[in-house]
Formats: C-alpha cells, structure tokens, sequence
C-alpha cells in the first residue's frame, strides 16, 4: 500500500494492509525461485537429447571437432520415433526425415576418418538401413481417417515420400532390392500393407525417371493389378502412380 492509500486508516487497518502487502512480496520471491530449477531442467533436457555433439556457431558453421555428420545422432532418434504406438508421433518423425533429407541426404552414414570409397560403402549402408525401416512401417502401419468417402494415412503417406527422397539418392541394384519388397506387399492379404506398396511405388517412379526405362516393365503388373483392387484407395493410388509416367508407356510397354 501506498502512504496516500494508508493515510485516513485506522490503526488496524493499516497493520493489516501492511500483513498484505508483506505476504504478495513472500509469495512473488517463492514463484521466481520456482522457476529457475524449471528453466534449468529445460536446458538439461535439451542437452541430454543432443547430448556433447558439435553444434554450429554463429555463423553457422560446425565446429572443427565434428568427426561424423552433426545430424546423425538427431536422425537415429527420429528412426526409432517411426516406430512410436502413437501415430502422431510416428507422424511427426516421418515429416522432420522428409525434410530433413530433402537437403542432407548425401552427408549420411560417413565420417572424416573414411576414404573415398569407404565413404561410398558406408552411406550406401545407411540408405539401406533407412529404407528397411520406412518399409517396415508402410507393412505395420493401420492408422487411417476418413474424409469424406476417402481415407487419409498421413504416416504411410509421408513415409513413402521419405522413401522416395532416400530412393533418389540410392543406386541401382538397391533401388531394385525396394522395389521387389513393394511388390511382396502389393500381394499382401491386409489392405493397409497394399495401400503402402502402391504409395511407395508412386513416389519412387516420380524420383527415379532416370531408370523408366528399366524399372516400369518390372513393375506396371503390380500397378495394373492395384487398379482392380477391391478396396477404393488402393486403387486410386495406383492410378494416380500412372500419370507422371504416362508419356512413357507407349513407348515402353508392349500390347
């Protein structure tokens, strides 16, 4: 209370405004010293989750002491969130990968100790290991939401476009090993499986033109057969898988 505000009180009036005031300030010093253990097990948290990898400075450059990709222990941690009971977190996971390899794709798996080749054989390695765990989830995933009269699977969805990026990136022979595991899926007895399949072959024609010509005879009876699929959106994947190569199939297919 403020003298202008005490003058005019009685005597027990101003002793207990003065009580007042006395317990706001006690409780206002007890909230602050509450929040700065908050504030420090948020710093910890965050610390704990990179734990002592180099990080950028200023300018953003890393530091002289990142022996590996600065990014690879942050993309393992989204590896195992792919396999989350929560779709949202799944998700999420599959949605910072997307975007995530879009740029930094090509620094994965190596290391500054690695020569040319090691290198090579090294990041080869961990596109595999990517790809093997996007199918996975493409096979186990059962998440669906109905807009509509059509069904929304944001996790099969993104992680087939994860798949895509890391098929872009990937070599021939390991493209073809992706390619013969859709096509087990496209058999599969549960519709989710060959809702999976017929995402992942879509976006792996739309990044892979360069092999049209070697990849769309192995697999047009796998989309054809996807056409007549008894549940609607199978279907409609693998029609909508036809259009960005459309060009090519005259030329490529025979009657």
């Amino acid at each position: 209370a403020t003298s202008s505000q005490l003058t005019g009180m009685s005597s027990r009036e101003m002793n207990r405004a003065k009580r007042k005031a006395r317990q706001n300030t006690t409780i206002s010093r007890s909230n602050s010293v509450k929040d700065e253990p908050d504030r420090k097990k948020i710093k910890s948290e965050v610390i704990n989750f990179f734990g002592n990898e180099p990080t950028p400075d200023v300018t953003g450059s890393w530091t002289e002491n990142a022996v590996e990709w600065p990014l690879e222990s942050f993309c393992s941690k989204l590896f195992l969130d792919l396999f989350s009971t929560r779709w949202e977190i799944r998700h999420g996971s599959a949605t910072a990968l997307r975007e995530l390899l879009k740029t930094q794709i090509n620094s994965g798996g190596r290391n500054v100790y690695m020569d040319e080749e090691e290198q090579v054989i090294a990041h080869n390695i961990w596109l595999e290991d990517i790809s093997l765990r996007l199918l996975c989830v493409l096979a186990l995933d059962r998440f669906g939401d109905f807009v509509s009269d059509q069904v929304v699977a944001p996790v099969r969805e993104t992680c087939a476009q994860v798949l895509g990026t890391v098929m872009k990136e990937m070599p021939t022979e390991l493209v073809r090993k992706v390619i013969e595991t859709l096509q087990k899926f496209v058999k599969h007895k549960d519709w989710e499986v060959r809702h999976g399949a017929a995402l992942g072959m879509k976006y792996m024609l739309v990044v892979r033109e360069d092999l049209i010509a070697t990849i769309l005879p192995l697999v047009i009876k796998d989309i054809l057969q996807g056409l007549h699929d008894s549940v609607d959106d199978v279907s409609s994947v693998s029609a909508s898988s036809l259009i960005p190569i459309a060009s090519h199939l005259p030329k490529l297919l025979s009657h």
